[in-house]
Parts: structure tokens; sequence; C-alpha cells
């Protein structure tokens, strides 16, 4: 795959390599593609239309009253901490 950079692109690929960031053109080029794809997942893992859907999902739940009270989490986050240390302790 040839890959052609606009003047100004290429400086600052140049700039990078020659100040010791990355060791050739080609890691810096794999890096961007690396975090561009990694952006494109998002911090979770999942594509901005999986968010979404699960965003309109939880909506629609709400709406429908399919929620729980702040106290049934906060008893359910207890419960799975208490799991989660007991866990640690047998291990």
């Amino acid at each position: 795959m040839d890959i052609r950079l606009s003047p100004e692109l290429a400086a600052v690929v140049e700039q990078d390599v020659a100040a010791g960031r990355f060791a050739s053109a080609e890691e810096y080029i794999a890096a961007a593609v690396e975090l561009l794809h990694e952006r494109a997942r998002g911090w979770n893992g999942e594509t901005l239309e999986e968010f979404n859907a699960k965003l309109e999902e939880s909506i629609a739940e709400a709406e429908r009253g399919d929620v729980v009270t702040l106290d049934e989490f906060r008893e359910e986050m207890r419960q799975m901490k208490a799991e989660w240390i007991s866990s640690k302790k047998t291990a």
C-alpha cells in the first residue's frame, strides 16, 4: 500500500521522526492508524452506533418505568463488592 501525504503532513511526520518520537515514518503512520482505530471504537470498545443503540434502549426502559431505585442499586453494588472482596481473599 502506498500512502501519499500532503507536504504539510509529511513535514509533521518528518519532524516527529527527527525529534526521536518515532523510529520511522512507517512507525508514525502505524501509531496514527492504531489511535484512530481505537478512537472509532470509543473508550468502552463500542462504536458510536452501538453506544447510541444502547442509549436509546436505556431511555425506552426508563420511559416504561423499567428502572431500579437508588437503594436497589446501592445494595446490588454492596453485594458485588462483597463478592469481589471474598474472591480476593480466597485467591
